[in-house]
């Protein structure tokens, strides 16, 4: 009876209970644990919103919260409380990545030598003019990515693109400044192969665009092999939350245009009676409403581009917003509304400390495996760590309860 564990699986069976029963047996079986202990559930079957005295650690995976540590600066704002860290598990060196930077302006080249350098995971290892001279440099180097200028003499960002990309043709973030007059421009660079957009840096503005630059590497980088799935029987025994009052609450999503495709998954998977939903981008300026437009198509629900703070926001509508213009503003506004935040791959660690500031909220984080959770800005606040798929159901969920 008083036996303890260093594991306890309990997978696939909370499904069948209420949540008060949920929360008796999880008290129970974690009672088993010993301090360092990790108890598992079901992908389908999330403890966030329970009164429950344990932390999320990964995808489905708790922790004591006895037993969790925190970082020295954080103050967590979400449900789930302390960062935690995974006993005798040493921290890995961050992967080198191998980067070629395709500009015609040495200025530029020169400021992302400074962004992209081995102690951030980064290694420039070639350079190019413009989309002749990269053809040139590929055959002798060999790079996990490629960030590409649109405007270049002799051949262009988009016409490389064109002529070039396929699926062995390593990942291309565009690096370029597009105004809304020749937004099109860099859709057809993203309609041609590109995997996301950011605009170019500045000495002025060096260290917050940079790591906004390496963020976006990061996140393609490792969704460019990452192919996160949910067991068909997870699947089949989601069901679905009514959302009572969806004009009192909202939901937001942190993401970047290679994330489109899981967020358009998303609202497959939903019914029509949901919140508003924003979507925060960072660093796309001036084309994010052509990117709107190009995609809202392929919603089921009516997407709106955010540009006006006096847009008034309304239930079952998606919009498309600038992280660094609206979310503060946003936060300000709809700060008593029960919100469920899912940030789709990694963010910034200063839009992070923006994101930790909506106090009393779920917040969900994509699964990017062990390396990527463990380097997340917001992993100390999260109240789960989930793949993608489960989003759905778990903002569902938890919506549904307030």
């Amino acid at each position: 009876k008083n036996e303890k564990f260093d594991v306890v699986f309990c997978r696939n069976v909370f499904i069948y209970f209420e949540s008060y029963q949920v929360e008796q047996i999880t008290k129970d079986l974690t009672s088993h644990l010993y301090p360092d202990g990790i108890f598992f559930s079901g992908i389908s079957e999330p403890l966030s919103g329970l009164k429950l005295d344990v932390n999320s650690i990964g995808p489905s995976a708790y922790m004591l919260k006895s037993a969790s540590v925190a970082t020295p600066d954080s103050k967590s704002t979400a449900t789930s409380g302390s960062a935690v860290v995974m006993p005798n598990r040493e921290m890995q060196a961050p992967e080198i990545f191998k980067v070629m930077c395709v500009d015609d302006s040495p200025s530029i080249l020169t400021l992302l030598k400074k962004v992209l350098t081995k102690d951030q995971g980064f290694e420039v290892v070639a350079t190019a003019i413009n989309g002749l001279d990269a053809m040139e440099k590929l055959k002798t180097h060999k790079v996990d990515l490629i960030t590409l200028d649109i405007h270049m003499p002799e051949m262009d960002g988009v016409t490389y693109l064109q002529k070039n990309f396929n699926k062995s043709h390593p990942p291309v973030v565009i690096i370029s400044s597009a105004s809304r007059s020749d937004s099109d421009v860099a859709m057809k660079a993203l309609k041609f192969g590109a995997s996301d957009y950011i605009e170019k840096p500045a000495l002025s503005n060096l260290e917050e665009r940079g790591e906004e630059i390496r963020t976006k590497l990061r996140s393609v980088a490792q969704d460019h092999n990452r192919k996160p799935v949910i067991s068909s029987f997870d699947k089949e025994n989601q069901k679905q939350f009514l959302i009572t009052g969806p004009e009192k609450k909202m939901r937001v999503m942190l993401a970047s245009i290679s994330d489109l495709p899981r967020m358009k998954a998303f609202f497959n998977e939903v019914d029509k009676s949901q919140p508003s939903t924003i979507i925060f981008f960072e660093g796309h300026g001036e084309i994010l409403e052509a990117i709107a437009k190009e995609h809202a198509k392929d919603f089921k629900q009516e997407v709106i581009f955010l540009e006006k703070l006096d847009t008034k926001i309304e239930p079952n509508k998606i919009y498309f917003a600038d992280f660094k213009t609206n979310f503060k503003n946003i936060n300000t506004k709809y700060a008593t509304y029960p919100c469920s935040i899912l940030a789709f791959g990694s963010i910034s660690t200063h839009a992070a400390k923006v994101v930790a500031d909506w106090k009393n909220v779920q917040l969900l984080l994509e699964d990017l495996g062990e390396k990527g959770n463990k380097s997340h800005p917001l992993m100390a606040y999260s109240t789960d760590v989930v793949p993608a798929t489960s989003f759905p159901y778990m903002s569902c969920r938890y919506l549904s309860t307030k």
